[in-house]
């Protein structure tokens, strides 16, 4: 992991926010790639945030994008560009939560914070047996309070470059990846285990409690691939909500029952006032979300000849429309769905090489 072998706290800041809810297989590519984009705080917090967004195309959760970037202005203006070292200061900055800013302090500064992420949950209740939810807030605090005092106890034990709460909070976190697994924890190679309550009861398989699994809703998702004199529509989503500040092509929420053609082409008429008639359907697919589910169909459309070009594109569910060439679109922050759709047009030898 690379994130581990810098002590740049602007580096660490980078990949906290992109881990978020997110795998380590899944961040490493586009960690590499921003960094080389934007290797310091102030090549950030300089950067346009479409730039931001196009780097973070198809990472998902987008919101951590466009913090990620108002953060780094905030730290330039009030921090005099040093990302601060405490839970205080840090908790100010757009998108940084409890979890984010101790982590913060802790593997970039090696000071003493509360460092819980859900591998080292998942060790701490099993070594003290918590037979709860750990969304409960009372098991918050005990964990907090634990996490505080481990890592208050590394640091005055701290030796050279062994131990202290940076190391401490990376060996919890690897004990959690690697043995302390959710199912099946590997009980015999665990440095842990001569301590840990759960072990010596048998309950390691039931700590920690899990809640029933939601059933994710599946929406119906159409978008219209329009299409004039080689150029695509796109649209630009609010910069608050669902892939928020991204660019699109017209996409609308398929009510049940809905015929997809005619309710694309009402969809286009309603969103940018132009006139269209589909003239191909690509293959369907879905895209998970933690939330959701989306069942989407894409399809080619063309203005009709009474269209003109530069109608009023009014815009309800998009702040902004442009028409562009497909090889730009891979210089725009666009949705993980909209590159999938590109992708569909490209393999039917409509669009080549776009990436």
């Amino acid at each position: 992991m690379p994130w581990r072998k810098t002590s740049d706290p602007y580096a660490i800041f980078v990949s906290e926010f992109m881990l978020q809810q997110t795998t380590v297989a899944t961040v490493k590519p586009y960690y590499e790639r921003f960094l080389k984009k934007f290797p310091t705080l102030l090549s950030l917090s300089h950067s346009h945030l479409n730039d931001v967004l196009a780097l973070w195309s198809g990472l998902g959760y987008y919101a951590r994008a466009r913090n990620l970037w108002a953060a780094m202005q905030m730290v330039e203006k009030e921090f005099k560009g040093k990302i601060p070292k405490t839970i205080d200061e840090l908790i100010r900055l757009p998108g940084v939560g409890p979890y984010t800013a101790g982590a913060i302090v802790t593997l970039a500064y090696n000071l003493p914070a509360a460092v819980l992420d859900g591998n080292i949950i998942r060790v701490l209740m099993r070594v003290l047996a918590i037979q709860d939810d750990p969304k409960l807030k009372a098991v918050q605090l005990i964990l907090k309070e634990v996490s505080v005092g481990l890592s208050a106890q590394s640091k005055k034990d701290q030796r050279g470059k062994r131990g202290g709460p940076r190391n401490l909070s990376l060996a919890l976190m690897d004990v959690g990846a690697s043995v302390c697994f959710p199912r099946n924890p590997a009980c015999d190679e665990c440095p842990c285990a001569a301590y840990c309550l759960a072990k010596s009861y048998g309950k390691q398989e039931e700590i920690p409690m899990t809640g029933e699994k939601v059933e994710r809703p599946h929406v119906r998702r159409l978008y219209a691939v329009l299409e004039r004199d080689g150029q695509w529509l796109l649209g630009r989503r609010p910069e608050e909500g669902l892939f928020g500040g991204l660019w699109e092509f017209i996409g609308m929420d398929a009510p049940p029952g809905a015929e997809p053609v005619p309710a694309v082409e009402e969809n286009v008429l309603r969103e940018t006032g132009l006139s269209c008639r589909v003239k191909e359907a690509l293959p369907a697919f879905e895209h998970q979300l933690t939330h959701r589910v989306y069942s989407v169909r894409a399809f080619r459309c063309h203005p009709s000849a009474s269209s003109s070009k530069t109608a009023a594109l009014k815009g309800i569910h998009y702040e902004r429309f442009k028409w562009i060439r497909p090889g730009q679109i891979n210089r725009m922050g666009v949705s993980a769905i909209t590159k999938r759709i590109v992708q569909e047009t490209s393999r039917r030898g409509e669009v080549k090489h776009l990436y």
